[in-house]
């Protein structure tokens, strides 16, 4: 049957919040709330059917999805128990599931190179000195984040990024990109560092998973304590061969003056790339126990640098930087020192690579600087990598360019790198390795000579004692001992020895290099020797 037409449907209309408020509805009738805009059914019957007599409320473009789904339950796709029992599950509202995670585009700033100093600032403001929002984390998505003044950091800030290459953050002028302040800081007025005392410093910070880029410097850790930065890019203006430049930073360490000793300690740097700056690390104050672990700095003037300018009678720079570590890390192109400390004690470099440091960007055949300078006795290196040592010890193409050391100052240095040469039959004595002597030192190497065509194989010990300044008699000016086990034949034992002596390279007539040579004389011309020669530096004194 053909429909020829429809009647208008009746809908009971009238205030929600007026008088007795909204009927009960019959079943299948609508009922419309003018005052609210809500759109009503009634259920029926239980008669009819109905689980229960009422009126059921129908979705229109007027309610707020939210308000009406409070029941978000966590299955993770299937059925699991989330509460006491199995049939009371943990129920929460879509709010605040989705408040779980905090993004930095909740405030506005969307990463799309514009400047956004301000909504950065916000959230870091709103969630850490806000006492409701000190539990959060702020993510910054990928995008280019551009600022134009200094990002404060207070007490209990975690920023993670997406990851470096990814987030990024882009300063262009004057100030640094972060500063860390105390928690008396207020939305949009940071505190003075003089007002930080040991119960409100910044601390319990984290950074990570971004790249930050300036032309000045990157981050200052002002007073700031037990913190951790992770997985971060730090790239500034400097190119290798530039002038020195105290504003180009990656990070900088300080402590107020009123705060003394209870100022930046127990940081954490792990996996942070530092590259393009005048200096990758650099500080004057009584920084403590902080530990750079699997950290990379590249292309810098000077890689670490403690204590140059403290004023040791200042408080918080009685003594410089001590008792921080540097660990696994790489320093490649660095044009003077990769660690340089004038003040400060017990500071540790351990397991790191250098590769063409101190060469002022050339080869290691220009090497014009110490890899490592400690100036004030008390630090220490051990089983530190230098390309140098490769190059201008037993490389043939290198033996008569200046031996500029690895390590200056007053340091025991110990290092289980194992170098290795071949030789053959000597009957004039032959260089085959040389140390750096700039100052009086003493060296011990560990060797093992392994010959290849004659059972023989020799293991000892060789000490040298230099006093290069000693000029009345050339003779005291070396002391070697050679202490050895041998096994095999005892002709071969016979034959090989080994002598020093002092050399300039530098064009002067100060002695800068001692060689090392050896002989394999076979007097009855019976054997045609050749070899494997294996030695470490277990300790040098300077």
């Amino acid at each position: 049957m053909a429909i020829v037409s429809i009647s208008r449907i009746q809908i009971r209309r009238g205030r929600k919040n007026t008088s007795t408020g909204f009927p009960q509805l019959a079943s299948g009738e609508f009922g419309w709330a003018i005052d609210t805009q809500e759109l009503y059914i009634g259920n029926g019957s239980v008669s009819e059917g109905s689980p229960y007599v009422g009126n059921t409320k129908l979705l229109s473009e007027h309610d707020d999805l939210f308000d009406l789904a409070n029941n978000y339950v966590y299955r993770d796709g299937t059925n699991i128990q989330t509460g006491d029992f199995e049939n009371t599950p943990i129920e929460r509202t879509l709010q605040d599931r989705l408040d779980d995670r905090v993004s930095i585009r909740s405030f506005g700033a969307n990463g799309d190179g514009s400047d956004q100093t301000a909504e950065l600032q916000r959230a870091v403001d709103q969630l850490f000195l806000n006492v409701v929002g000190k539990n959060q984390v702020l993510h910054l998505e990928a995008g280019n984040y551009v600022i134009s003044d200094t990002i404060y950091l207070p007490p209990k800030t975690i920023i993670r990024g997406a990851g470096t290459g990814k987030t990024e953050i882009t300063k262009n002028n004057a100030g640094p990109v972060f500063k860390t302040v105390n928690g008396t800081s207020v939305p949009g007025t940071p505190a003075t560092d003089a007002s930080t005392t040991s119960e409100n410093q910044p601390k319990n910070i984290e950074l990570s998973g971004m790249t930050i880029t300036t032309t000045e410097t990157a981050l200052i850790l002002q007073n700031c304590k037990n913190s951790t930065f992770r997985d971060i890019e730090l790239t500034g203006a400097f190119s290798n061969g530039d002038a020195d430049n105290t504003s180009s930073i990656g990070i900088q360490l300080n402590i107020s003056n009123t705060l003394g000793a209870a100022g930046t300690s127990k940081n954490l740097f792990e996996n942070v790339s530092i590259k393009n700056f005048n200096y990758g690390i650099q500080s004057t104050f009584d920084v403590q126990e902080n530990l750079w672990f699997k950290c990379s700095f590249v292309n810098l003037g000077y890689g670490v640098e403690f204590g140059k300018d403290s004023n040791l009678a200042s408080s918080g720079e009685r003594t410089g930087p001590s008792n921080n570590t540097i660990s696994s890390s790489e320093f490649t192109d660095i044009d003077k020192h990769g660690i340089w400390i004038t003040n400060g004690k017990n500071n540790l470099s351990t397991g790191n690579r250098f590769t063409l440091v101190g060469n002022n960007g050339g080869n290691e055949n220009l090497a014009e600087h110490a890899v490592i300078n400690y100036e004030t006795v008390g630090n220490h290196t051990s089983d530190d990598f230098f390309s140098r040592s490769g190059s201008l010890s037993y490389d043939q193409g290198f033996l008569t360019d200046s031996y500029i050391p690895e390590i200056t100052g007053e340091v025991f240095a110990t290092n289980e790198y194992v170098n290795k040469i071949s030789l053959v039959q000597y009957t004039d004595p032959v260089v085959v390795f040389r140390l750096p002597v700039d100052s009086k030192k003493a060296f011990r190497l560990e060797y093992l000579y392994v010959s290849n065509t004659t059972n023989g194989m020799r293991q000892g010990t060789m000490s040298f004692v230099i006093n290069p300044d000693q000029l009345i008699d050339p003779a005291g000016q070396i002391s070697l001992v050679d202490d050895y086990d041998f096994v095999g034949d005892t002709l071969l034992d016979e034959y090989l020895t080994f002598s020093a002596e002092l050399k300039s390279f530098n064009g002067g007539n100060s002695l800068d290099t001692l060689e090392v040579s050896v002989l394999n004389l076979n007097n009855d011309g019976s054997t045609s020797d050749s070899a494997e020669f294996y030695w470490t530096v277990h300790s040098k004194i300077g």
